[in-house]
């Protein structure tokens, strides 16, 4: 059994021994403590996931489709090939993370930092990119952004 912690919530009891592949669509996480968590492919779908703690976890492959991430924290995660279609990042804090390969189409990602992430072979097709923070963050000739938007001038890196 494992149990996640909120600092909102009651403790949310989970009856596996990984949250590999975990299935938490439309769940209330607010606050929860999922710092160094590996969470692979897990669905996130229409989950509240505002000022959680993702810093330092492995959440590759997951799927955050319509997820409200307002406030998260998930610096230094490994978030490859994951999906935030529709979701709402503002303020959320992606530095540092490896966000390669990674669908943010149609999300709102006002005032999100991507400071340091890896932005390589993203969609980057989403509102609010002129509000967030790109110092320093790499991608490449396969990330692609809206039409207009030139993220050198928010300080990201080409490779």
């Amino acid at each position: 059994m494992i149990t996640i912690i909120s600092n909102a919530n009651d403790p949310i009891h989970i009856n596996s021994n990984t949250l590999d592949k975990v299935n938490l669509n439309g769940v209330n996480l607010h606050r929860a403590l999922l710092s160094n968590t590996v969470m692979r492919e897990a669905t996130l779908i229409d989950a509240h996931l505002r000022n959680a703690e993702l810093n330092n976890s492995d959440l590759s492959k997951s799927n955050f489709n319509n997820a409200n991430l307002v406030l998260a924290d998930c610096s230094k995660s490994i978030l490859t090939g994951c999906s935030f279609s529709y979701s709402v990042c503002y303020h959320c804090n992606f530095s540092n993370a490896d966000l390669s390969d990674t669908n943010f189409e149609n999300a709102k990602v006002n005032n999100a930092i991507f400071d340091g992430s890896s932005l390589t072979g993203s969609n980057m097709k989403c509102e609010g990119l002129y509000e967030a923070s790109f110092k320093n963050a790499i991608y490449d000739k396969k990330t692609v952004w809206p039409v207009g938007f030139n993220p050198k001038t928010k300080g990201a890196i080409e490779i």
